[in-house]
């Protein structure tokens, strides 16, 4: 992956603050986000190498949006969205289901 991912975060309250902590680009970076309005999403960007912890004062509901080969201008690179899980909410161990076609043979890749 060589592009950037779309964050969206979904406060449930209003008056509400946000924080993201990136590591793994060219040099650490925060990100810092003032909630509103409960409901009102605020949109950002993270480099697809970089990696961030996030924590918030009120619950949030994060999206992560990654964009596909049209973008990445690479191959097998589906656009895809996952809500992003509290660690209070983590399991132990977890299967994941994949199937096998003779017509479209092809790798899977795991977003972790």
């Amino acid at each position: 992956r060589r592009g950037m991912d779309i964050f969206k975060a979904v406060p449930s309250r209003s008056s509400g603050s946000f924080r993201g902590n990136c590591t793994g680009g060219p040099q650490p970076r925060d990100i810092v986000v003032t909630f509103q309005q409960a409901g009102q999403p605020e949109e950002f960007q993270i480099p697809s190498d970089e990696y961030c912890t996030f924590t918030s004062d009120i619950p949030v509901l994060l999206l992560q949006f990654s964009t596909g080969t049209a973008v990445d201008n690479v191959t097998d690179a589906d656009p895809f969205m996952v809500i992003v899980p509290p660690i209070e909410q983590y399991q132990s161990s977890y299967q994941l289901p994949t199937f096998l076609s003779q017509s479209t043979p092809g790798t899977n890749f795991l977003n972790i």
